[in-house]
């Protein structure tokens, strides 16, 4: 009988043991659980945040002509672009030409005089060792010329290239041919040949039509509402660099236009009002202080 007793405090003891490992295992759980979600929030930095770090990193102070500094992708955005640094003794205007498979694909930028230079170069070829010529004329008419080899990576894997490319080479140009994706995909660039010369690594729908300053408005990467409502746009150059995001309530979707003003309108939307309809909402956004100054509703207009 006292060995049943015992045997069933045992029992009891060993409950009593196991709930309070559960609960010790489940309170440790959660913490590190918690203590996960705290770092990787922290470490979800936003991409302006991040491009102004880097942005303090590149300086031309100490490189030369013959030896200048290189960055491949910059700002982590545009893997087909490089920036080239180093300073003159005076000031000179650079010359830069990517060399390209032809003439219509050989792209040449002249930049404004400096003794400071920073060479934005744009229109690499993908998994190729790209040649680019730096060149620029000294005061006595010494012509001094240095061409560098950047590398780059292959496109990735999951890039939807041209099918079928015709042509006719008598009327066009050397210029890019810049389209964006519907919903997943990248916004990129084709020359002539249909060879991708730009891309951007982060996800960017809708309109990319460049601005009068020469920056181009892209999507931001976030969703504010499904199924395509992004949270707003982010003022970019062909580097990826973001100098200014507007965040808008209604969300970006389509299209935006530059106003004589410097001002944009917006194709937006307004997702609580009474009529249930969609994509019928136009801001005018102030491009300086990132302000809504004006709404239409297309629906009061139409009636």
């Amino acid at each position: 009988m006292q060995n049943k007793r015992n045997l069933k405090k045992s029992n009891v003891l060993i409950i009593i043991i196991s709930l309070f490992l559960i609960i010790v295992l489940g309170i440790t759980s959660y913490y590190v659980k918690n203590l996960e979600s705290v770092d990787i929030l922290e470490g979800n930095v936003s991409l302006v945040t991040k491009q102004n770090e880097i942005s303090k990193t590149l300086s031309t102070n100490g490189f030369t002509i013959d030896n200048p500094k290189i960055y491949l992708d910059p700002y982590d955005a545009s893997p087909l672009t490089a920036l080239v640094l180093f300073e003159t003794e005076e000031e000179v205007s650079p010359k830069v030409t990517i060399e390209g498979k032809d003439k219509l694909t050989t792209i040449e930028t002249e930049f404004a005089k400096n003794t400071k230079h920073y060479l934005s170069i744009y229109g690499l070829y993908a998994d190729y060792n790209n040649k680019v010529d730096i060149s620029y004329t000294l005061s006595d008419g010494k012509k001094i010329t240095k061409q560098v080899e950047i590398q780059t990576d292959k496109l990735p894997d999951d890039f939807v290239l041209p099918t079928s490319i015709k042509k006719d080479s008598s009327k066009l140009t050397n210029d890019l041919y810049f389209f964006t994706p519907s919903s997943k995909g990248y916004t990129c660039a084709y020359d002539v040949n249909g060879d991708v010369r730009w891309y951007l690594s982060n996800n960017a729908i809708w309109d990319n039509t460049r601005l009068k300053n020469g920056h181009m408005m892209v999507s931001t990467e976030r969703l504010v509402n499904s199924p395509y409502y992004m949270t707003g746009l982010y003022e970019i150059d062909l580097l990826g660099h973001i100098y200014n995001e507007y965040s808008i309530k209604g969300g970006y979707h389509h299209d935006y236009f530059e106003l004589p003003n410097g001002n944009l309108l917006v194709a937006s939307d307004d997702f609580n009002n009474e009529a249930g309809t969609v994509e019928d909402y136009i801001v005018e956004l102030d491009r300086t202080t990132g302000n809504i100054v004006k709404t239409w509703d297309l629906k009061d207009i139409l009636n």
